[in-house]
């Protein structure tokens, strides 16, 4: 009787699945506007059985409008481990009329391990399948089911699925029946129009209708910074067989070291005699921890293992000072262990690692949103962060990788929410000193060296790890203003120790003057010119977002061709603004031209009707920076 009942509610469910057609023409035109895709139903059902049981119900139908939809939707990835298990798929195809097409069953999609370059071992599997379209519009209609054990991961309440894409329908729900309390936490809710019915800590239900596709500004916040979203924890969770307590960051700091990091510090006695002794003569805190990171840089490489509770326990220091290798948090750990020997003090600090989204954790609301390990120092000045996962990275910088965020300090008496390094504009620099002779057929030979610190550091970082011809390809990007250029001489030094990166270049290039009659004219800025052409926007949707402050100070130094003098320089210019300020001084003695130019922009965030205003000055440093010096023959 009870095989009859589930064949007969599964039949039920597929019929329901399947006559849903989602025709093109019914899409309002106000959603179509301006959209490669529609969603016309997601649908999120999620119910907690116990603190070892949940189970999520993902339904999803999309409208394709534009082929440019099909990067995003066209491949299909579902993951699933031993903890975590697909019960159903279903998915079909339909035509812009709401006909089936083509339906693909599970045994279609392709089944592959999780592991990547970087990963030794993953109990991680993907199921994918790459849908090929042989026509536009059309509808694509996929559902699945998965049973996990792993509750510390509750899904997010997060209806952003891309840009240009437009919402018809959205359903989000928990039904809790495991008698531990849920928490949830809204945010960016204020300027959407969401229907809650909240009855918790049993149940929610959250949901929105005709959202209009959002178009990517210029200069506007990540959709983590403007759209709504909800997150959600249990009071208790389970993890890979590990019950855990999230009422508060106390203590689920607790309970995390005891059950993930307690014991994993098991440093021999020879290791320990061997750091203590390679330390002796260092006097300062810094020059200990500076040592200490140079040889676990030298002795281990990254790489990851991911397999049941090793993919949130760090592996033993014992195992990394054997093998010479480790994840982020097997480094991290036997890094801490190192510093534990020498009796430093040193804290395991999980973040949300991303070099666009710079992550807040929550000091109100305990959850695992976080994918990364760094280790922090505590100091009399400041404390001193670690990355310990590249025998590349600089001491004492995280750069903008996990800089300017909150992070999760993981102590014996708890968890605590701590702040990051922070990168200001000043910061962030880059100084240029170049000198350049000009020749009188408006040819020059260049003698350029720069140094990039802060977040800049982090752009020519990897310079240091490329061959000749990289990096001549690289300069010749850089340069692009100069034509025919020849490079003579180009090397790089990357000084860890204090994060900074210095190019020097030696090289030649024709027409960097123009003869106009007898006369020679030039840019007064030799290379790396800005260049902005943005336009206003009287219609702008998003706020404005300046995500990365910077500070470039640049010196050229002209030596002109004997039989011409200086004929006419540009005015000095001083732009300054709420955003940033720009400054051009140009000099001239015994016909040698000086020119040095301060550019500077703020990280911050402004209300969209100042956007007009930012492009602007933009424009105006665009301007000046094209700024041009006339010479005239004697």
């Amino acid at each position: 009787m009870i095989k009859n009942y589930i064949h007969i509610l599964l039949v039920f469910n597929l019929s329901i699945f399947f006559s849903q057609t989602f025709p093109i023409a019914t899409i309002p035109d106000s959603l179509k506007d301006n959209s490669i895709a529609v969603v016309r139903k997601n649908d999120v059902q999620i119910t907690i059985e116990s603190v070892d049981k949940m189970v999520v119900k993902n339904y999803m139908a999309v409208s394709i409008l534009d082929k440019a939809a099909d990067k995003q939707f066209a491949t299909k990835y579902i993951h699933y481990s031993p903890s975590s298990k697909i019960k159903n798929i279903d998915y079909i195809i339909l035509d812009a009329n709401g006909k089936e097409i083509k339906e693909i069953k599970r045994k279609d999609f392709m089944d592959i391990s999780a592991i990547d370059g970087g990963t030794m071992y993953s109990d991680e599997r993907i199921l994918v399948y790459n849908y090929i379209p042989t026509q536009y519009p059309y509808t694509m209609v996929f559902q699945y089911e998965y049973q996990t054990s792993n509750t510390i991961f509750m899904p997010d309440f997060s209806p952003f699925i891309g840009y240009k894409v437009g919402i018809e329908k959205e359903i989000f729900s928990i039904t809790n029946l495991s008698g531990i309390e849920l928490k949830s936490k809204n945010y960016n809710f204020s300027s959407f129009n969401i229907k809650e019915k909240n009855t918790l800590p049993e149940n929610i239900s959250l949901s929105l209708e005709n959202i209009k596709p959002i178009i990517e500004e210029p200069y506007s916040p990540t959709p983590y910074q403007f759209f709504p979203r909800t997150e959600f924890t249990l009071n208790q969770f389970m993890l890979e067989g590990e019950k855990g307590d999230f009422s508060s960051w106390k203590n689920f700091g607790k309970w995390f070291y005891e059950h993930l990091l307690k014991q994993t510090n098991d440093l021999s006695i020879e290791t320990k005699n061997e750091i203590i002794n390679l330390i002796k003569d260092k006097i300062t805190l810094e020059e200990k921890v500076n040592t200490l990171y140079k040889f676990m840089q030298n002795k281990t490489r990254y790489i990851s293992i991911q397999e049941g509770i090793g993919g949130w326990k760090p592996m033993n220091a014992s195992f990394v000072q054997k093998q010479g290798y480790g994840d982020c948090k097997a480094l991290t750990n036997y890094m801490k262990a190192l510093l534990d020997a020498s009796g430093i003090k040193s804290y395991y600090t999980r973040v949300y690692a991303d070099n666009s989204i710079k992550h807040l954790i929550d000091n109100d609301f305990p959850s695992m949103n976080t994918n990364h390990v760094i280790l922090s120092i505590p100091n009399d000045k400041e404390t001193i962060w670690l990355e310990c996962t590249s025998q590349k990275s600089a001491y004492n910088h995280l750069g903008r990788f996990t800089g300017d965020r909150t992070a999760l300090q993981m102590r014996e008496e708890g968890a605590f929410v701590v702040e990051t390094q922070k990168y200001p504009s000043e910061k962030n620099t880059e100084d240029v000193k170049c000198s350049i002779v000009l020749d009188a057929e408006g040819n020059s030979k260049f003698d350029f060296k720069s140094e990039q610190k802060g977040t800049q550091y982090d752009y020519f970082m990897y310079y240091e790890n490329k061959d000749t011809k990289e990096l001549k390809e690289k300069y010749k990007n850089e340069f692009s203003e100069l034509q025919n250029l020849e490079l003579d001489e180009y090397t790089v030094k990357n000084d860890r120790e204090i994060a900074s990166f210095s190019k020097f270049i030696n090289g030649k290039a024709t027409k960097t003057a123009k003869k106009v009659g007898n006369n020679l004219i030039f840019q007064a800025i030799y290379v790396n010119r800005f260049s902005s052409n943005i336009k206003k926007d009287e219609d702008r949707k998003l706020p404005l977002y300046i995500g990365n402050g910077m500070t470039d100070t640049y010196n050229f130094e002209y030596t002109i061709p004997d039989g011409y003098l200086v004929d006419t320089l540009p005015e000095n210019i001083s732009i300054l603004s709420e955003f940033g300020l720009y400054s051009l001084n140009i000099k001239n003695e015994n016909n040698s031209i000086s020119v040095k130019r301060i550019f500077k922009i703020k990280e911050s965030t402004h209300p969209k009707e100042k956007f007009n205003e930012f492009a602007l000055f933009l424009n105006k440093v665009s301007k000046a920076d094209n700024s041009k010096i006339l010479l005239k023959m004697k």
